[in-house]
């Protein structure tokens, strides 16, 4: 190893810059629509440190022990990701079932560092994630940076070797690195180009190696350019503060004022939205339509107590556009006031509402509130309950029959006949929901939901539609979106 490099203590403002963006990014707030840029920052800076050191390294020693690079690496990153990892399983355990079910399956990917790989090949959207995602989805970017420290030490030790044994000197070595390295950043910026579809979700190139490779590999060539002399090592103070403010200021436009889900990300400029902000422009009706094809372009709300809670990857699998909101203890009346949030403050606009939290109080008026906030004319679904320990089971079930029977566009899912004489879909309580018990309740939804779309002949937006050949491998391509929570 060669001698100790300085620390570069300007980079610390640079980064407390990145994680600023990204925070406000994930707090969603309006002003900083592209804060996600923050993690290209944190790419560029890894990419320009790592590459520092090994070329150091290579040019003092001859060689780059990769041994002791990959240890050094593992020391520093793993106990603490394994410390944040194991603390998130337990007081997910505690605290919230559902986040405990996703980071469970998502502990390996996340530790061993190919988190990203396995939310792609899981589907997993990272952009039109509606509620609660895995607990470990932001182990994506610290799975790009170790695949790089694995990968780039290779490339640049063989690039040494043969450049040496053919008796190049330091200069060439320089520009053979630099050639290599932008070469290598150019082909996965062409590979995000090609990868990136406008009309379906950019998660892909968002999250995979290939496609997200060049900001590590252009910081990289930065410090390439740097350690061999290519560019002035010495500006006056003057230029460096005009070329950090210029910077600084470009960044700073790019995050407020460019949506973070345009197409310049992916396709270099070209500032259009993707077809999700017009999607009113291109519809089809439902009676034009196939069943799967219905299922997957609606978009519908449920808003459920902690039976809906227990069906939410069932009905995710079969409405894939849509989302769930659920909660366990969740009341009538706290349910409608989650139905107006959404409305009055999200702006949701769908092509439905499925109101499920009807289990743990008597209803009280809620079913008239709810059907005059979401429009006369929009479909409104209700579930019957199955609550055999509570005196209110009966009295709320007729009122829920009536109310549909007296409303137009208000539909009955009747899970309290769907489910009679079936023990085997409850837990000991009688009301919650086993396996199956999910399955068949996401069954009813289903099946009443087809029932009355085909007679409602609505519009749904084009764009939300893949060919019957893409369906079965799209489905679950929005399984990440549930609201719920416990």
């Amino acid at each position: 190893m060669g001698k100790k490099r300085r620390y570069i203590t300007e980079l610390d403002g640079i980064r407390a810059i990145a994680v600023i963006m990204v925070l406000v990014y994930h707090l969603k707030l309006a002003l900083f629509k592209s804060g996600f840029l923050g993690v290209t920052v944190f790419f560029v800076l890894s990419g320009y440190l790592i590459t520092g050191i090994l070329i150091s390294e290579v040019e003092e020693e001859g060689t780059i022990d990769l041994k002791n690079f990959w240890l050094r690496r593992i020391r520093r990153l793993v106990p603490a990701v394994m410390s944040m990892a194991v603390v998130i399983i337990f007081v997910s355990a505690v605290v919230n079932r559902i986040i405990f079910t996703k980071g469970c399956k998502d502990f390996l990917a996340s530790v061993l560092g190919f988190n990203n790989w396995w939310q792609i090949f899981n589907k997993i959207s990272y952009f039109e994630a509606a509620g609660v995602p895995s607990p470990f989805t932001h182990c994506w970017s610290l799975a790009i940076e170790t695949q790089f420290y694995l990968i780039y030490p290779l490339i640049l030790l063989g690039i040494y070797k043969l450049v040496k044994s053919r008796g190049e000197g330091r200069a060439n070595r320089g520009l053979l690195f630099a050639g290599v390295t932008l070469l290598l950043a150019l082909i996965s910026v062409i590979l995000m180009i090609v990868l990136f579809d406008p009309q379906q979700d950019a998660s892909r190139v968002y999250y995979g190696t290939d496609t997200r490779a060049f900001s590590l590999l252009f910081g990289a060539l930065l410090a390439i350019l740097w350690e061999y002399r290519m560019v002035p090592r010495r500006l006056s103070a003057s230029v460096n503060m005009f070329l950090g403010s210029v910077s600084f200021a470009v960044l700073l436009v790019m995050t407020i004022a460019i949506n973070g889900s345009s197409n310049f990300w992916y396709r270099g400029g070209q500032l259009k939205q993707k077809a999700k902000d017009s999607e009113s422009e291109d519809t089809i009706c439902t009676a034009d339509l196939t069943d799967d094809e219905i299922l997957e372009g609606l978009n519908l709300l449920l808003i459920g107590d902690s039976i809906a809670v227990d069906v939410t990857d069932d009905f995710y699998e079969i409405f894939p556009n849509s989302v769930s909101d659920t909660k366990i203890g969740r009341i009538t009346s706290l349910g409608k006031q989650v139905l107006d949030s959404y409305i009055d403050e999200k702006k949701w606009e769908g092509e439905g509402v499925i109101f499920a939290s009807l289990s743990n109080s008597p209803i009280n008026g809620e079913l008239e509130d709810i059907r005059e906030k979401i429009g006369k004319d929009m479909p409104l679904f209700l579930t019957t309950v199955r609550i055999p320990h509570d005196t209110f089971e009966e009295e709320s079930n007729s009122k829920i029959k009536k109310f549909v029977e007296e409303n137009d566009h208000t539909y009955l899912i009747d899970w309290y006949a769907a489910s009679e004489g079936h023990d085997e879909y409850f837990d000991a309580d009688d009301t919650h929901l086993l396996s199956a018990g999910a399955k068949a309740y996401a069954k009813c939804i289903k099946e009443a939901v087809l029932d009355a779309y085909k007679k409602e002949n609505i519009e749904i937006p084009k764009s939300r539609l893949v060919s019957s050949t893409d369906t079965s491998t799209d489905s679950s391509n929005d399984s990440s979106k549930n609201a719920s929570t416990e």
